[in-house]
């Protein structure tokens, strides 16, 4: 069976996973129907036309790869042409149809406003007044992800010095993701991997450089071991003495305090994340887990208890009637549900 490399740049992927996944794809949109929330949104979509696209056109390319192996080049070059023509002519053709039937859903204002950020706050104030809809400040940044805001960079430095196709697809998705979170402060839950895959490969290759300047012997340990390759470089032919003195002089070219150097920088990594670990338990168990409606803040003396939203709750139960219908946000729509005993709208 043939292997082929496919274009989310990875490693070349057998044939048949291919075919599993165009029958997965398959099988998915058509049962989507079914379900009466989504219907056919995933085909009469805006947000999902560069989806459909990109998988229409792998379907396309494999054709044309399929017809190359089996026609001439003059038959394959008339094959491509003709290919391209009825599909840039199709997907044109059948957007502009769709959308002057009103069959296809118009862009939704969340997708504006990841192009232009001051969309919503000017057209739709009801979206621009969601606090996750917000943009995401320095201070969530360092507070969410830690030291990965200073790993990130790093990590895209590595990716950039020994670039393939791997690290190609990484930059694209930690570049858009990052964007995008710094747009709205929810799709911080997307940059999240992309700091966490940069981050750990600026670490790893890190470790990995200077535990080697570690393991290197000392200057004194190398002197006899440097006399006898001197020894035996002055009996070995002329072209092996170059090649020799060449790799000699590169081995003892160091630079000093060489280990206590990398010795410091590989303390600095460990304490950073043993910071990064305490910081993302504390982060876990405190500002994303509690299950509490009642808000603390400060400190010791200081403290201060907020038990606003238990309070509303219980107005609403006892100063509304039992058949009343709440107007309300589908986040505070179930707490009211379940404290305040009412129906939300």
């Amino acid at each position: 069976c043939r292997v082929y490399p496919v274009p989310c740049f990875l490693y070349p992927v057998p044939c048949r996973l291919c075919f599993a996944g165009l029958l997965l794809v398959l099988c998915v949109c058509l049962h989507l129907p079914q379900v009466r929330f989504i219907g056919a949104n995933h085909v009469t979509s805006h947000e999902l036309l560069a989806f459909n696209t990109v998988w229409l056109g792998l379907q396309a390319w494999e054709l044309l790869m399929w017809l190359e192996a089996r026609t001439t080049t003059a038959q394959f070059s008339r094959a491509i042409s003709t290919a391209l023509l009825t599909a840039v002519g199709s997907v044109v053709g059948g957007v502009v149809v769709l959308t002057l039937a009103g069959k296809m859903t118009p862009w939704t204002g969340r997708f504006w406003t990841l192009l232009d950020p001051t969309y919503a706050k000017k057209y739709i104030p009801i979206i621009a007044s969601v606090s996750e809809h917000q943009p995401t400040t320095w201070a969530t940044y360092v507070f969410d992800v830690h030291l990965l805001v200073f790993g990130a960079p790093a990590g895209l430095y590595f990716c950039f010095k020994t670039l393939s196709d791997s690290q190609l697809f990484l930059i694209t998705f930690a570049l858009t993701a990052i964007y995008f979170s710094g747009i709205m402060i929810r799709l911080m839950l997307v940059a999240a991997p992309a700091f966490v895959l940069l981050g750990s490969l600026a670490v790893s290759t890190t470790l990995y450089t200077y535990a080697a300047h570690l393991r290197e012997t000392a200057p004194e340990e190398a002197e006899p071991a440097a006399g006898s390759a001197a020894a035996a470089a002055a009996a070995a032919p002329p072209a092996l003495k170059r090649s020799k003195s060449k790799s000699a002089s590169k081995s003892f070219t160091q630079l000093p305090y060489k280990r206590e150097m990398a010795f410091t920088v590989c303390a600095m990594l460990c304490f950073g994340l043993i910071s990064y670990t305490r910081h993302c338990n504390w982060v876990t168990s405190e500002a994303y887990s509690s299950p509490s409606i009642v808000l603390i803040s400060g400190w010791g003396p200081h403290r201060v208890v907020l038990d606003d939203f238990r309070e509303a709750y219980y107005w609403l139960r006892h100063n509304t009637a039992p058949d009343a219908r709440i107007m309300s946000w589908w986040d505070y729509g179930y707490q009211i549900t379940s404290m305040a005993n009412r129906t939300v709208i």
